[in-house]
């Protein structure tokens, strides 16, 4: 029996973006059109607008609403999309620039205070590459950090 292996995140990515950006397109269409009487509207239009397929069942819930009302349902549809929306600190610390360039992103909790993440980036010209760091690579560069006081910025 032949073993399926699932696609990597890297080989998905373009495909779940364009997912993503699409959603948010509709909203964001439906909030500029939220105006527009039902019969200025295209049956894209008003599916895009109410996300219902049935254009019929579309343009008669668009009519059953008053501008403001669509528009805050539009809105409130984007509010709600995000499982959590969460503000991150990142201090980046350059190394060396150019031929080539490497550094050091620091992900930081939301008040600056402690490391979450370090990102080692690695850039030459019109390529580039970015590792995470775990265990003891983590913790050196961290100490170095700590020593150094290069995140105290960002508290």
């Amino acid at each position: 029996m032949a073993e399926t292996k699932q696609r990597t995140c890297e080989e998905r990515i373009e495909e779940q973006l364009r997912g993503r950006v699409d959603d948010l397109a509709a909203y964001v269409k439906g909030c500029d059109v939220a105006d527009k009487d039902e019969e200025e509207l295209t049956d894209e239009e008003i599916r895009t607008a109410t996300n219902i397929y049935d254009v019929a069942e579309a343009r008669k819930e668009w009519t059953e609403l008053n501008a403001a009302a669509r528009r805050e349902r539009c809105e409130e549809a984007i509010r709600e999309l995000p499982l959590s929306v969460e503000t991150r600190r990142i201090v980046d610390v350059c190394i060396s620039t150019g031929g080539p360039e490497d550094r050091f992103e620091f992900h930081m909790d939301f008040e600056g205070r402690s490391i979450e993440r370090i990102f080692y980036v690695f850039k030459d010209w019109f390529d580039g590459a970015r590792r995470e760091l775990e265990g003891s690579d983590f913790e050196a560069v961290e100490r170095a950090a700590e020593l150094a006081g290069w995140t105290e910025a960002a508290g």
